[in-house]
């Protein structure tokens, strides 16, 4: 029971620091720890790069009143449009050698979460700053010239009819029926509601209403927060409001630590039980494992697999990689910039640095033996268990990895067709 706690607040610790730092990060590229991974002779083969998207409006609840010059609820904003931007020409410094100097349709396979405007410019963004030729070397770009690439992107860009995005939004009742049954039964149960009442009947509750009502300028206004679903709102609108160069309330640090841990305890229903786990990235594992597999065979020509989506996902990737010790380790204050962003990159190596890398084939594959893969957060490679705690996976290694997280038929798993787990004894 000890080592459980201890487990649920080092996951805690995990979502605290995604979310600071992907709401914080400076608009300027800072250096990064940029540890060599790739050995000698050998080629960097492919880069699958998952990143959250940058400073957003408040998404839901606005508590705040203040005005966005015209954006909706949880638009990227100017100044997420430059962190995505300078992220973007991160990674053509980080990796001068195999980015093309210009764009290139068929060079990468992007994914982002759909009917999310805010992971759709984040994604154009990062191409902005990555490849300037796409918007004729404009500096800075508004949100409507965003849209307006001189270029064909070969991405689809808009709201498709009848989607249904398993990658970044499996939690969604819409997209997945068990994964939403599983959290609400999570969620009404015992454990998650004692530490629901605990939140709302704290004291600190009292001071932290009081100030909210002060600030909207009503100090009678009947503001009722019914659960932890609103009461976290009203840390989420804070940051947003506060890095937007908004008018905030008045908290003390005792209200926003409160405020912070009852934000994370309620994103650890996501990523804090492995049966969500296995759900909400079993899309995404199931995607990279088909890239490179489909690298290996020649089947394709992208070499770039881009992901935008939000701190969510990467906490629940990240959670179901790590290990306890890991994930405290990810609180370190001196992640740089680049943190909040997931690297996968695929090499290729060979004995004699005499004979030149081939493309694999379907008749001839490039040979397991010669790739390796490194995995990096924050621009820092993640010693893994499953790949014997070494910086670099063997490949073998690598398709183990994803396989063993990935869930077989998961639309139909979704669909409630069977269930995937072992039934808990009554």
């Amino acid at each position: 029971m000890l080592l459980r706690r201890i487990w649920i607040i080092q996951i805690i610790l995990l979502i605290s620091v995604l979310f600071i730092l992907g709401t914080t990060a400076s608009s300027s590229t800072q250096e990064v720890n940029n540890q060599q991974t790739q050995l000698p002779g050998s080629q960097l083969k492919a880069l699958i790069v998952f990143t959250r998207h940058g400073a957003r409006t408040p998404a839901n609840e606005d508590y705040y009143k203040e005005e966005w010059d015209g954006l909706k609820k949880g638009d990227l904003t100017e100044r997420g449009i430059r962190q995505l931007q300078n992220l973007g020409q991160s990674f053509r410094k980080l990796y001068p050698n195999f980015f093309k100097s210009e764009w290139d349709p068929q060079f990468q396979k992007v994914k982002y979460a759909l009917f999310l405007q805010r992971t759709m410019l984040s994604m154009l963004s990062f191409f902005h700053g990555l490849f300037p030729d796409l918007y004729n070397n404009k500096s800075l770009l508004t949100h409507k010239e965003l849209y307006e690439p001189n270029k064909e992107l070969g991405i689809d860009i808009g709201y498709p009819k009848n989607p249904r995005d398993l990658i970044f939004r499996a939690i969604s009742r819409v997209n997945c029926k068990l994964g939403d049954d599983l959290l609400r039964q999570y969620s009404n149960g015992k454990k998650f509601m004692a530490i629901q009442n605990r939140f709302l009947d704290d004291p600190l509750m009292v001071s932290i209403k009081q100030k909210l009502l002060d600030y909207r300028g009503n100090p009678n206004e009947d503001l009722e927060f019914k659960d932890m679903y609103h009461v976290k709102e009203i840390y989420d609108s804070f940051l947003c409001n506060k890095n937007g160069g908004k008018k905030i309330p008045n908290f003390d640090e005792k209200e926003l630590e409160f405020l912070k841990q009852l934000y994370e305890m309620f994103f650890f229903r996501f990523y804090g039980v492995r049966k969500h786990r296995l759900i909400f990235n079993s899309a995404y594992y199931r995607e990279v494992l088909n890239f490179v597999e489909d690298l290996r065979f020649g089947r394709t020509p992208n070499k770039f697999f881009f992901f935008s989506g939000t701190k969510t996902n990467i906490a629940i990737i990240l959670s179901s990689l790590l290990s306890k010790g890991q994930i405290i380790n990810l609180g370190d204050n001196k992640i740089a910039h680049l943190s909040t962003t997931f690297v996968i990159e695929v090499y290729q190596k060979q004995n004699d640095g005499s004979i030149q890398l081939t493309e694999g084939t379907v008749e001839n594959p490039i040979p397991k033996e010669q790739l390796y893969v490194s995995i990096k957060y924050a621009n820092s490679p993640l010693p893994l268990k499953q790949c014997k705690e070494r910086i670099r996976c063997t490949y073998k290694e690598f398709i183990i990895l994803l396989k063993t997280r990935i869930i077989k038929n998961l639309e139909q798993v979704c669909d409630n067709s069977f269930y995937p787990f072992k039934q808990q004894k009554s």
